[in-house]
């Protein structure tokens, strides 16, 4: 079980070096992550779009060791739909967004996958893990990134997806908790009615991979005296793994305050789709790249 950013950096560094597709990656922050995944023995990169562009990046900062270009000149829509079919293909594993536009990303991985969605058999969903140092280990908070006020079904998904990178992180069975502004006593608020519904179902057989229980503040998944002081009995009480926000305003700024306050950082993957998808704040500081990466290599396996 991987508890820290540490060992996370460590188990992967033992593996092979994977491939990661930049789209847009024509700007001085995605050459300098280029080298720090180069020189971590992490991942080699594969710039996918204006190759003038991205040569005269190059030229500023050095180009990459085992960097290749894949021209798209001055089209972000065909950049992101290469950078989708080299991972379909095996050529990529994973992918970063550089300077295009999220949604334009998007739109190209959920076209590979739009029967998939149609049907309802997947969703894409924003994976955010931070370090849990009082807990020694890592928490995964989702969605605060894609999903903006999912319903139960969406909710069912968006937490599979958690849950299996749960399973890739080594947790056997995660602890999940259905956050909301209070506990149950028989409000009709959608985070409570979604989260009573998916516990039921849970405690009569369904997803048997993990511990799941809720809804409850908060606190209750990260302090085991606040579960004690409102009586609550739960195995999740303060040794959560998963925090399942009701909505993305939620979790956003449940986060940005966790990082400013703590000047933590967190790393971001959006899961669920034809490869993973790192996705952090421009705000953030190089390493939460180079983790997030780490994490997207664990989640594709070696």
């Amino acid at each position: 079980m991987i508890r820290n950013f540490d060992e996370l950096h460590e188990a992967v560094k033992a593996g092979t070096p994977t491939r990661i597709a930049i789209v847009g990656g024509d700007n001085d922050d995605c050459v300098e992550f280029a080298h720090m995944a180069n020189n971590e023995k992490l991942a080699t990169c594969i710039f996918v779009g204006d190759e003038a562009a991205i040569e005269k990046a190059f030229a500023a900062h050095g180009r990459p060791e085992g960097a290749d270009i894949h021209n798209c000149p001055a089209d972000e829509v065909e950049a992101s739909a290469e950078a989708v079919r080299l991972c379909k293909e095996g050529k990529a594993h994973f992918i970063l967004k550089g300077k295009i536009k999220t949604n334009t990303l998007l739109k190209a991985v959920l076209q590979v996958i739009h029967d998939e969605v149609k049907n309802g058999d997947r969703r894409l969903s924003h994976i955010t893990v931070l370090e849990n140092p009082r807990m020694n280990k890592l928490l995964i908070l989702t969605d605060a990134g894609m999903n903006v006020a999912p319903g139960i079904n969406e909710k069912i998904q968006i937490m599979q997806n958690a849950i299996k990178v749960a399973h890739s992180l080594g947790i056997e069975k995660p602890k999940v908790i259905f956050a909301a502004g209070m506990e149950d006593t028989g409000q009709d608020f959608p985070a409570i009615v979604d989260a009573r519904e998916i516990v039921k179902r849970h405690k009569a057989g369904e997803w048997q991979d993990a511990i799941i229980d809720g809804p409850f503040g908060v606190d209750v998944g990260l302090e085991p005296d606040a579960a004690k002081e409102k009586k609550i009995e739960t195995p999740i009480a303060g040794d959560a793994d998963i925090i399942m926000v009701p909505t993305l305003e939620a979790g956003n700024i449940s986060i940005k305050m966790v990082l400013y306050y703590q000047k933590s950082i967190m790393l971001g993957v959006v899961v669920g789709g034809a490869a993973p998808i790192l996705l952090v704040s421009r705000a953030h500081p190089p390493r939460a790249k180079l983790m997030s990466a780490a994490l997207a290599k664990i989640i594709v396996g070696d």
